[in-house]
This record gives structure tokens, sequence and C-alpha cells, in this order.
């Protein structure tokens, strides 16, 4: 595991949850509980976004600043998503919108 982030999205993958013994033996001292909890917020809102888009037809990606948004082709209607679910569409091979 590369760093914190990671091993919190994959123990939240794995068992749902992540225990703060866990979280100290992984970083070796007193972890910093609030980036790991915006982590857990992170990955949660990832999943709800996933599980909630995930019957989507023809999605297409828009970005513009710091907002990240899903739409259908042909149909002008936008919903905002978090950054990890864009980048993680983006990697499936899903069509940014050309600005």
């Amino acid at each position: 595991m590369k760093n914190l982030k990671q091993f919190i999205f994959k123990k939240m993958e794995e068992q749902g949850y992540i225990l703060d013994q866990e979280l100290y033996k992984f970083c070796g001292k007193e972890p910093n509980y609030s980036t790991a909890e915006i982590y857990k917020r992170e990955y949660l809102n990832f999943k709800n976004a996933k599980e909630y888009f995930k019957d989507f037809k023809n999605p297409i990606l828009s970005h513009y600043k710091k907002r990240y948004s899903i739409g259908h082709k042909g149909i002008n209607e936008w919903w905002k998503i978090p950054k990890s679910y864009f980048l993680y569409l983006k990697s499936q091979g899903i069509e940014e919108e050309a600005r």
C-alpha cells in the first residue's frame, strides 16, 4: 500500500468500515484522524455515486473548474458528481464533453 488514502479505500471496499486500530498499524504511529475521516467520506461519496449512476445509458462527462458533472448524450440535464467518481469513469473510457 502506498499511502493512507489507498489503504482506507481498500479497507472500506473490502469490509465497509475501518477501525482506528487498523489505521494505527498502517501508520506505525498515531494517525491524523481528521484526514482519515475525510478519506472515508470521500470513499462513501464515490460508492454512493457509483451505485446511483450505474444504470446510466450513454453517459458523458463535463469538467469546469472544480465542478465535475455527468449527463446523458442528447439530453441537456447534468448531475454533480465527486471528483473520484469522475476520474473513475474517465479511466473506464467514458468521454468528456469538449468545451
